[in-house]
């Protein structure tokens, strides 16, 4: 169920409340087990987990969080947003991998981890 909000003068009017401004405020938003389906990447062709979501927008990764709007107690986010999160998630972890071994540039930090030829924080 797509939920719209407009905005007008730095502020969110959804039915009929005002709410601050965010990035949020300005795109389409769907509820979690939408984007679960079809906007996270899926782990072995599975969606990931309702609860690894949960995690994301509760805990984050690396302090990283997953931003949300409530629409009463139902989280909704928008495909910008998990792209802002996985490209901010995939920023630090290139950081302190290149950090962590030197003068080695971001992608190759990145393309060793991923082909599991060096473990993170090593």
């Amino acid at each position: 169920m797509l939920t719209s909000i407009s905005t007008e003068d730095s502020k969110v009017t959804y039915e009929g409340k005002e709410f601050s401004d965010s990035d949020l405020s300005r795109e389409q938003l769907q509820d979690l087990s939408f984007a679960r389906q079809y906007w996270v990447p899926k782990k072995n062709g599975k969606p990931v987990s309702p609860s690894t979501i949960q995690r994301w927008i509760s805990k984050g990764i690396n302090g990283i969080r997953l931003e949300v709007v409530y629409v009463g107690r139902k989280p909704h986010t928008s495909r910008a947003a998990l792209q802002r999160f996985f490209g901010e998630v995939t920023a630090k972890r290139a950081a302190e991998l290149a950090a962590a071994h030197g003068a080695m540039d971001l992608a190759s930090s990145l393309a060793l981890l991923e082909a599991g030829l060096i473990k993170e924080g090593s």
